[in-house]
This record gives C-alpha cells, structure tokens and sequence, in this order.
C-alpha cells in the first residue's frame, strides 16, 4: 500500500500531466539531461516527452561515461521528428572517440539549429575534423539559421574542402582550433557578414604562422588570446564598430 506522500505525488504527477505540451517542455528545459530522462517514469505523458526538448544540453560531468553515451545515443534515435534548436555538448572527464563527436552532431543539428556549442577535451594528437554537414558546401538550408557557433578542442577546420556560409551568424568562439592554411582564420571570418562577437584562442598549431584579416562593420566585441607555444601571428583587422577589445599575447608569443 502507498503512503499518504507518494499517494500526494501521484496527484502531482497527474495534475502536471495534463498541462499542455509546451508548458511541460519549459518546465523540463530547467532540469539536467539526467532529471528530464527520470520524469519518464511518472506517467505515460512524460515517456518520451524529455526525449523532444527543443534545447538540449548535454553535459558529462552530470553522469558517468557510460551513462551518458547512453543517454546521447537514446536521443539521437529519436530526434528526426523533434528539432533542436539549442545544442550544448561537453565533454570533459574522459577521452571519447572523435568518431562518436562527428556522429552525434551531424544527426543532432538540423536547419531549425539556432545555437551550437561544442566543448571536446581531447588532445592534439587525437585532433578530428569536424561534421562535413556543417560546413561541406550545398548545406546553406541547414546553417542559415544558426546565430552562434562555439567549438573548444582541437578541431580541425580544414578551409581547403570546407565552405563556411553562415548568413545569420553574431556570435562565434573558436578555442583551440587547429587550421590548415596560414590564412584560415581570415577565409573563415571574411565569410561572416553580420557577426557582432569574436573570441579566438590560439594554441600549438601545425602551421608555424597565422595571417588574420579581415573588415567588418558589424563587430562589436573581440577577444583573442594567444598561448605560449603557438604559431607566430599577424593580425590586421578593420572594424569601425568595435565597442570592446581584449587582445592577450602570452610570455614568449610572437605577434
């Protein structure tokens, strides 16, 4: 027999459960990836409702490896009907193969993504290329909407095969990137006519020098810090709308 509390749980559970769709997925967007899984079990109506969050955040340090590998593949079966608009993956405790990275974001992001962030700790030698989806050329449908691309980890973005169309794009964070021309950098942001916020970190490189320029005059904010160890730079920008600047250059960095 149930005790008075759990029986005042089930009243809760059912008063929810008849509350409207999107009143539940706002309610459930406040939760972890872990909490919003465990709400499946109230009742029929939450089965799969977690499952459609429109912003989906996920993050390893909330679960353990395995876990969490589990609960990603689990949503990306289920996603072709339920568009995410906000994607946030983290991956920090352990190492991950790049592989299942590339996978998971080329199912997850679709031309209804407004927001992509994507934080991978791995190291320079296990350094991948990112989705073809998101930068091959013929994909203009799926990114012109998105309005901020982060990447942190040593991804590669190769500006040889890659074609960078972002038409929409006003916030953009590359943190550890790895180029593959000398002029990357600058074929990458000349292809951002609208962006307002730039924050660049430039670390060990295969190239031994970096050339950046580029003239825009929507940038509002520009950071940049360049690590000890990395390429020798050359910045020359032109950005008559800039409100903020924060330019770091660590001991022994040539600029």
């Amino acid at each position: 027999m149930k005790s008075s509390d759990e029986i005042a749980d089930d009243e809760i559970a059912d008063r929810l459960s008849t509350l409207p769709e999107d009143i539940l997925l706002e309610i459930l967007s406040h939760f972890s990836l872990k909490e919003s899984a465990a709400s499946s079990v109230l009742s029929k109506t939450w089965t799969t409702l977690w499952i459609e969050l429109p912003n989906l955040d996920l993050d390893d340090r909330n679960l353990e490896g395995y876990e969490f590998r589990h609960l990603i593949r689990k949503v990306v079966m289920t996603r072709e009907t339920h568009p995410v608009h906000q994607l946030r993956l983290s991956w920090i405790q352990e190492e991950i193969p790049t592989w299942d990275v590339v996978g998971w974001v080329s199912c997850l992001v679709g031309k209804e993504t407004k927001q992509i962030d994507v934080c991978v700790e791995t190291t320079f030698q296990r350094r991948y290329h990112l989705p073809n989806c998101l930068f091959f050329g013929g994909n203009e449908n799926l990114v012109e909407n998105i309005v901020s691309l982060k990447l942190k980890g040593f991804m590669v973005l190769d500006t040889a095969y890659y074609l960078f169309a972002f038409p929409s794009l006003k916030v953009l964070e590359l943190i550890n990137i790895l180029y593959t021309e000398g002029d990357s950098l600058s074929k990458i942001l000349s292809s951002f006519t609208v962006i307002e916020d730039l924050k660049l970190q430039i670390g060990v490189q295969t190239l031994k020098s970096l050339r950046v320029t580029f003239s825009t005059s929507t940038l509002k904010r520009f950071q940049c810090r360049l690590l000890s160890g990395g390429p020798t730079c050359e910045f020359k920008i032109d950005t008559p709308a800039l409100e903020f600047c924060n330019f770091r250059a660590d001991q022994a960095q040539d600029c």
